[in-house]
């Protein structure tokens, strides 16, 4: 039938111009702003992690632990790496306490 042609699937960048760096400062804000309002569940959500299957383990965007575990730092930063953007690094202070977030630099 004409007109009803199958169109292609849009790509991420076809839908939203994103500016990457915008959506890595957003999750970084985002972030910053649980930690402030509530450590103890940020540290416990963030410091919580699952074992991954292998399926899980090796997808090419989500980020698993050396010892194939996943959490949620992992799935965050597997959804940015999708979109092309920087990952989030969380900051640490001596006492192991979490202390805040950044861009992850290599």
């Amino acid at each position: 039938m004409p007109g009803s042609e199958e169109q292609p699937t849009p790509k991420w960048g076809d839908l939203v111009p994103l500016n990457l760096n915008q959506v890595t400062a957003a999750a970084i804000e985002i972030l910053t702003d649980l930690l402030k309002q509530d450590p103890e569940a940020t540290t416990a959500l963030l410091r919580n992690r699952v074992q991954a299957t292998p399926a899980v383990a090796e997808h090419p965007h989500l980020v698993v632990d050396n010892l194939g575990r996943i959490g949620a730092l992992g799935l965050i930063n597997g959804i940015l790496s999708r979109l092309g953007a920087p990952k989030v690094a969380m900051a640490i202070n001596d006492a192991k306490a979490i202390t805040g977030f950044q861009p992850y630099k290599r």
